[in-house]
Formats: structure tokens, C-alpha cells, sequence
């Protein structure tokens, strides 16, 4: 039986972040590093929480020992602001948000660890690159799924919606989560429409609340940001390219990419593994030629946990046997 402690966290720019503490007591080890998953854009953290036939990819990673942290960072979930703006960029939920997670659940953790495990999905990923490039984010290890680092490629649909910055950042999007409510089940009846982000033949669509839970607006300048990172290929920080910041990343790093991605296509996702410094690093691309994998199939679809969720818990769990024998190796080498 999962337990799940809910916290509050000042982020100290206004807003009140939603963070959720899971473990499985019977399962817990304090000597694993924890884990904290990082949600992507225009969703929250639920999606961590549920799955159709009740593998979540917290339940999967906390059954594997792990302690798992899930966030939800400014207009996500259950983070409420109290006078905090609505307009705010990628490096705001990066480096402010982000960092108050990071403090708090490194005072909390039944670990003790001060180093975790990073799982960033879809731009919660590039959330944790800029973490990275900002020294902000003690990680262990980063994993991203569905994460866009380079565009190599973008899709054409997206191309033309996002080809103007200017106007996208003008543009307010409110009542996302009731539009999908009532869109979907129409949707799901023609699937060349979904095909970018669902594959409808790979989930379980008898319950469109699950889905629709997870769904939230999108904010403006993020979307403008967006598109000038599509324009450039390339997002900045601190004026230089993120992708040269990821030169010096040397942490372990594993890339999970889907091979039917119509929103972060895998050469995209894929642009981290070829850039970062990590000696231990590996690649999963999700799918086969018969059955394509779409971007949200990578945490809903029914196959998930099996090609997803737990792929992933053994690659941690591999990591953290290195670190033991590194461990262990340094102190023979003290004691010699």
C-alpha cells in the first residue's frame, strides 16, 4: 500500500507549489537516492498518480524501494498563486520553482540523500537542463522522457500554429482542461487527429477524467518562447545555447524517446543523449514499426508500465549498484 504525504512550498515569487511525498513502506530503502518527477507542459502531476490497470509510474518506482517525489510548479495542480503573476517563462519554473522544490524535499527526504534522481517528462525534462545549466538542480542521475533539448525536427502542424511568436505570446488560452473533457470522446472517432500526442488504440478510454485531470492552460509567454525556440532550434540560457551547457553534464543519463512522437519527434528528444558528457548514459526509443508510439502513449497507454515504467526503475536501480561499488571501492582504498 502506497502512502502519499501532500506538502506546501513557497517558491518566494508568489506562489504556493503542490508537492507530493510517496513510498511503499514495505519496500522502501533509505540508501536509494529519491526521486523527483517533473511534469511537462500544460499537465500536472496526477498523471504520475494513475494508470488502467494500476501500475502509476510512481507505484512501479516506489515498489522498486525508491522514495518518489512528484511536483507541481506554478499553475499546476494544486499550486495556487497568492500574488504572484501569471506572466512567467521557462526559467522561472527552472530555476525559482524548481529550487524551492529542491530545498524542501532535500530537508524532508527519509533518505537523507542530498542528490536525487531527476525523471523530467516532455518539458518538465528541458526544465531540469536549465536546472543544470543554472547549477541549480542536485541530481543523481537525469532521465528525460519525451523531453526536447534541439529541435531537429519539429512537426509540420506545429511548425504553422507556432510560426508567429509575436502572436502566440498575445494569445490567452483559458478552459483547456473542459475543452479536452468534451473534445476528446469526439476525437478519439478519428484518430489521424490525435496520432501526434494518442494513439486511441493504445489506451484505455473508458474513463476520459483520468486523461482530462492531468490537462492544464498553457501559459502565454511560454508559448512565445516556445516559438522562437522552434524559429532558432536552439533555447538559450544566459545567451548561449542550452545544448552547449549540457556539454559538462557527466551524471548518469538515460533518454526515452516515443518512435510515433508527433510533438517532440525522437531526433529531438534524442538531441540530449548525442550532447551530454555522461559516461554511463543509454537510449530507449519506444515502439515498433507495426505499433507507433505517440507522446502522452509513453504514461497513459496500457503498455507503459511494462515498456515505460519499468525499464526505467531497473536503469535506476543499475545506477545505484555503481554507486554502492564506487562507494565501497573508495573506502577500501581509505582504509589501504
Amino acid at each position: 500500500m502506497l502512502q502519499r504525504r501532500h506538502h506546501q512550498v513557497d517558491n518566494g515569487e508568489g506562489w504556493i507549489l503542490s508537492l507530493r511525498q510517496v513510498v511503499d513502506p514495505e519496500q522502501l530503502r533509505r540508501d536509494l537516492h529519491p526521486v523527483l518527477i517533473v511534469p511537462g507542459y500544460g499537465m500536472n502531476s496526477s498523471i504520475f498518480t494513475y494508470h488502467g490497470n494500476g501500475l502509476s509510474m510512481e507505484g512501479v518506482l516506489a515498489h522498486a524501494g525508491f522514495e518518489v517525489w512528484a511536483a507541481d510548479l506554478r499553475n499546476q495542480g494544486g499550486s495556487f498563486a497568492t500574488h504572484g503573476t501569471r506572466n512567467y517563462g521557462m526559467a522561472h519554473l527552472a530555476i525559482a520553482d524548481l529550487g524551492a522544490i529542491w530545498r524542501f524535499a532535500r530537508e524532508h527526504t527519509f533518505t537523507g540523500k542530498s542528490e536525487f534522481h531527476g525523471i523530467g517528462c516532455s518539458l518538465g525534462a528541458t526544465l531540469l537542463y536549465l536546472g543544470v545549466a543554472a547549477g541549480s538542480a542536485p541530481l543523481a542521475s537525469l532521465t528525460s522522457i519525451a523531453g526536447p533539448l534541439r529541435w531537429v525536427r519539429v512537426h509540420p502542424l506545429i511548425r504553422i500554429l507556432f510560426s508567429s511568436p509575436r502572436l502566440v505570446g498575445k494569445i490567452p488560452i483559458r478552459g483547456s482542461r473542459q475543452f479536452a473533457r468534451l473534445a476528446l470522446p469526439l476525437l478519439f472517432r478519428f484518430p489521424r487527429l490525435l496520432s501526434p500526442y494518442l494513439n486511441p488504440e493504445l489506451v484505455d478510454k473508458s474513463d476520459v477524467r483520468a486523461f482530462v485531470r492531468t490537462v492544464e492552460d498553457p501559459s502565454r509567454r511560454i508559448n512565445q518562447e516556445i516559438a522562437e525556440w522552434f524559429c532558432r532550434r536552439e533555447l538559450l540560457y544566459g545567451g548561449r545555447p542550452l545544448s552547449e551547457h549540457l556539454k559538462g553534464f557527466c551524471r548518469p543519463f538515460f533518454c526515452i524517446a516515443a518512435n510515433g512522437d508527433g510533438i517532440v519527434p525522437p531526433e529531438s528528444v534524442f538531441s540530449a543523449y548525442h550532447t551530454v558528457g555522461s559516461a554511463i548514459r543509454k537510449r530507449l526509443e519506444v515502439g515498433t514499426p507495426q505499433q507507433r508510439f505517440a507522446h502522452a502513449d509513453l504514461f497513459i497507454s496500457r503498455a507503459a508500465p511494462v515498456v515505460v515504467f519499468q525499464p526505467l526503475a531497473r536503469w535506476l536501480s543499475e545506477i545505484e549498484e555503481e554507486f554502492a561499488k564506487e562507494a565501497s571501492t573508495a573506502t577500501m582504498s581509505q582504509a589501504s
